[in-house]
């Protein structure tokens, strides 16, 4: 065996090697309920990692409007979430714990151990215990949040007991304020219905006043139960005039989603209403911007206002009479290198409108926000 035979074995080696340790970084832990996977994750560690912290974790069932990353607009959620614990054998204890989004990739400091998904009651007794033991740490309000994610009544009833438990507390604070926002999520206005059916009746009912079915509106689209945006656009064909699909684009402006954006899309390009269509066109270009301006530069303030020179403003209002035009925006929204121009060359879409401008829209919204992950970035389950 030649010398660079032998120096590429040994490569191939160690690669494996190094492949091998990273796939035996996260092991999956198998076992009847939480309690014993629990346990049977702790002994493992003991024989393999005896000096070292571990991290354990597993998943659970979500509820809606959920988001633990800093997103570019409403309407984006986290459904996919695990929950990890660093514990430290030295101390038998807890040393900190993360919520952390799975459809993204992260990577451990320490062993891993996966317990896989765990039902409510088991979730929420295990945190509410957690918060028990680690009264007055600073971990207590995270986990209090963290149960307040629990897709499940007894949520509230787990909020209540800690509640009042802890009253004049950090977490009796904590827990009173979750309760609260997760009645928000489900009644969003006070006085109508808590539910996506009875928010719908109310819409669609021509013996209701304007005042209240616009409430009802604007509570399908805030709402955390995602029927709410599909039940709006769902009636948006079959309202009876402009008033009543305005305040349906209204309620369903207040998130950005497939859905959301599905719905303007589509009375952007088939509505008859040339109001209602220059709304779409309005709503989308805006998006859009914001959009554009958040790939070319995460973390930008989206609110601000970005004023951009004469020479610009004379540039862009050339190409807007041009026999291009929308070609021209186009390029310019894609490719110029001052992030104001691009979003005023989108303004100038949306007000040129058309099929380029619907095209472009429609590529530009459905594309994945390029998020801040809240929590270090772990190898996918």
């Amino acid at each position: 065996m030649n010398a660079i035979v032998q120096l590429l074995l040994i490569f191939v080696l160690f690669s494996q090697g190094l492949t091998m340790k990273q796939q035996q970084k996260v092991k999956t832990i198998e076992g009847a309920d939480l309690q014993s996977k629990w346990n049977a994750a702790l002994k493992d560690a003991q024989s393999n990692y005896p000096q070292s912290q571990i991290w354990v974790g597993y998943s659970f069932k979500v509820r809606h409007g959920v988001g633990v990353e800093i997103v570019l607009e409403p309407g984006q959620e986290n459904q996919n979430l695990g929950l990890f614990f660093l514990y430290n054998p030295k101390t038998n204890s807890i040393q900190k714990f993360d919520v952390l989004n799975m459809d993204r990739e992260h990577d451990f400091q320490y062993p891993t151990y996966w317990l896989g998904q765990t039902d409510a009651n088991a979730n929420l007794n295990f945190l509410r215990l957690l918060v028990v033991a680690k009264n007055g740490d600073p971990m207590t309000p995270h986990l209090i949040e963290a149960i307040a994610m629990q897709d499940d009544p007894q949520a509230d009833e787990t909020l209540k007991a800690l509640e009042q438990q802890f009253r004049g507390q950090v977490e009796g604070t904590m827990s009173t304020y979750w309760l609260r926002e997760r009645l928000t999520a489900r009644q969003p206005v006070k006085g109508l219905a808590d539910n996506v059916a009875g928010l719908s009746e109310t819409l669609r009912n021509d013996q209701e006043s304007l005042t209240v079915r616009r409430k009802a509106a604007h509570a399908l689209g805030v709402c955390a139960d995602p029927a709410g945006l599909k039940a709006l656009a769902d009636y948006y064909p079959a309202a009876p005039n402009r008033a009543v699909k305005k305040m349906i684009l209204d309620g369903a402006a207040n998130k950005v989603n497939h859905a959301s954006v599905m719905l303007y899309l589509d009375v952007a390009a088939d509505d008859t209403d040339p109001y209602l269509r220059q709304e779409a066109f309005s709503w989308l270009a805006e998006k859009a911007a914001k959009r554009i301006a958040w790939d070319l530069k995460p973390g930008t303030d989206l609110s601000a206002d970005n004023e951009i020179s004469e020479d610009d403003n004379a540039y862009l209002r050339r190409v807007s009479r041009g026999d291009n035009a929308a070609e021209m925006l186009v390029e310019i929204a894609e490719t110029h290198p001052n992030v104001a121009v691009r979003k005023a060359a989108v303004a100038r879409l949306g007000k040129l409108r058309g099929a380029t401008s619907l095209e472009f829209f429609r590529k530009v919204l459905s594309q994945d926000a390029k998020a801040i992950p809240a929590a270090a970035a772990v190898i996918r389950f």
